[in-house]
Order: structure tokens, then C-alpha cells, then sequence
């Protein structure tokens, strides 16, 4: 029995730390820091018509969840609402998964002004944190594999900082 005790011991100590083994990512030029499970893969998009805006993504896979951070920069002098900015990342994520909203509702998310929202695209369930720092919008996304929130996702939206 002792043995049995000390083996279901170990086993939940190793898949503890296992478990919070994650990497501090930082990147200058997005300006943040976060933690990671791995790893990201990092992806670019360059607009080819009016306005001229850059998309850059941060991609990590786990065997059950996605996490993903991005951000867009737009050309010097477009300007936009920002609300209407948030509400168009969000439909625009939506539409991208083929998902069907849940819920979405305006927060504030680490002091900036955000909107929070939830989705469903097939076996996936999707949370997102988009929020406006100055000109450039920030998204969040966590999908999970297992048709409900991840176990994960406040680790990695509460980790996320802007830095200078």
C-alpha cells in the first residue's frame, strides 16, 4: 500500500511540474511577454490593398490546445473606431474557424480596452482577448480540443505583459 501511495505521489508531483514546465516567450518587436507550453511558430501577413497593415501571429500547439497571440499594425495615418476595431477581430476570428459565437462582451484586460468572447467551430472550444493598445490591436486565442475551456488558458492570458 505504502508503495502504491508513494508511486500515485510521484506520478502527481511529475506531471505537476510537467505540467508548469512552460517557456517565458518574449518578443521585442510585438512588445509582450507570456508563457508558452512550447515553443510558438511564428507566421506574417502583409496586406495588399487599402489600408496597408501587417498581421504577425504566435502559434503553440499541445496535444489538446492551440494557443495563439497576434497583433496588427496599420500604416502611419489610417485611423479607425476602435470598438468597431475589437468587434471585427472577433468576427473575423469567428469566420476564419467556421465557429458560432457563444458569448462576447466589452472588458477591460490588463487595464487596456477589450472585449472578451467565446466560440465553438466543430470538437473546438475557443476563448479570445482582444484589446487596443494605442494604434495597435492585441488578440489572445486559446482553443481547447476537448469541447470545453482549457485548463490552460488563464495561465497563459494571465501571464501575457506589455513591455516597453
Amino acid at each position: 500500500m505504502k508503495k502504491i501511495l508513494f508511486l500515485l505521489f510521484t506520478c502527481a508531483c511529475f506531471s505537476k511540474s510537467f505540467a508548469q514546465d512552460w517557456i517565458n516567450f518574449n518578443s521585442t518587436e510585438g512588445k509582450f511577454s507570456v508563457l508558452l507550453p512550447a515553443q510558438p511558430k511564428a507566421q506574417t501577413d502583409t496586406s495588399k490593398s487599402y489600408p496597408n497593415y501587417i498581421t504577425s501571429l504566435f502559434i503553440t500547439r499541445t496535444n489538446t490546445d492551440i494557443f495563439v497571440l497576434g497583433w496588427v499594425d496599420y500604416e502611419e495615418g489610417f485611423t479607425f473606431d476602435e470598438q468597431k476595431e475589437l468587434e471585427a477581430n472577433r468576427d473575423n476570428f469567428i469566420k476564419a474557424i467556421n465557429g458560432t459565437l457563444i458569448e462576447t462582451k466589452n472588458v477591460a484586460f490588463k487595464g487596456y480596452r477589450g472585449l472578451e468572447f467565446s466560440a465553438q467551430a466543430g470538437a473546438y472550444f475557443w476563448t479570445s482577448k482582444v484589446f487596443m493598445v494605442g494604434r495597435r490591436p492585441y488578440q489572445l486565442v486559446v482553443g481547447s480540443g476537448s469541447g470545453k475551456a482549457s485548463e490552460n488558458e488563464n495561465k497563459f492570458y494571465d501571464s501575457f505583459t506589455i513591455t516597453k
